[in-house]
């Protein structure tokens, strides 16, 4: 099977026995960010997209019709879950605020004591 995707100039970009051919510039950078494989550059596009800008030295509506592209080219040779943008993770760090209960419970244990301290 060959899916030939035209993109900007005479760049082309092929899925033939299970293995994306891609322009060389493109090659290249995957060689660079260590890109092994298709999911690993669909999951490259979507994390790091100001790093293959940078690298190719082209406009982010380029980056985004490339990546549309690749996303087009490998559907149905690996699974739509990994060809999806998913939003990052939010993680939170460190210890939570103190809620008002806690601050009510010692300010209450604070008086106890105090008045403890009097009899």
């Amino acid at each position: 099977m060959k899916e030939d995707l035209r993109l900007s100039g005479a760049e082309h970009m092929s899925v033939e026995d299970d293995c994306l051919y891609l322009p060389f510039e493109y090659l290249a950078v995957c060689q660079k960010y260590n890109i092994v494989s298709a999911r690993s550059l669909v999951s490259f596009l979507y994390a790091f997209p100001t790093a293959m800008i940078n690298t190719l030295n082209i406009s982010k509506e380029e980056l985004e019709q490339f990546t549309h592209t690749v996303v087009e080219t490998l559907r149905g040779h690996i699974p739509d879950a990994a060809l999806e943008r998913r939003e990052p993770i939010v993680r939170t760090y460190g210890a939570a605020n103190p809620t008002p209960r806690y601050d009510d419970v010692f300010v209450e244990g604070v008086a106890w004591l105090d008045n403890l301290a009097k009899d």
